[in-house]
């Protein structure tokens, strides 16, 4: 059996190697996204991803840090954080001719010319995507 010491360091290297990689996979990323899009709609980009950032930041608020940590958790306490966490969204602006509704992007040019029908929806291969 691992000593508590050994089990840290274990972890801090996991986490270590886990967000390093990210790192690197997010600067790949870019620098496709780079070669692929003009450099006006590079910015957009850049500029929404600051923005997802910082909502994530805040969506976060470190309850979910703080119910791991605590020894005598309810399922009160469960419930709260969750509902907390799940209803902290943006809120938009009313929509207005011509904007796609939930933005996802529009497959129907897809549909059309190659024949191509999804399966699965793309809310239900996230959640799939979340339990594999």
């Amino acid at each position: 059996m691992k000593t508590l010491k050994q089990r840290v360091i274990s972890g801090v290297a996991w986490n270590t190697v886990g967000k390093i990689s990210n790192q690197i996979l997010q600067f790949i990323l870019s620098v496709i996204l780079m070669r692929l899009l003009l450099p006006s709609d590079y910015g957009l980009l850049a500029i929404a991803m600051v923005l997802i950032g910082f909502a994530g930041i805040f969506r976060e608020f470190g309850f979910s840090s703080a119910l791991v940590q605590n020894q005598n958790i309810t399922e009160k306490h469960k419930s709260s954080i969750f509902w907390l966490n799940k209803n902290i969204e943006p809120i938009y602006a009313e929509l207005r001719p011509g904007d796609i509704k939930h933005s996802f992007a529009d497959i129907d040019l897809i549909k059309e010319k190659l024949k191509f029908q999804p399966v699965i929806s793309f809310i239900d291969g996230l959640g799939k995507l979340a339990k594999y």
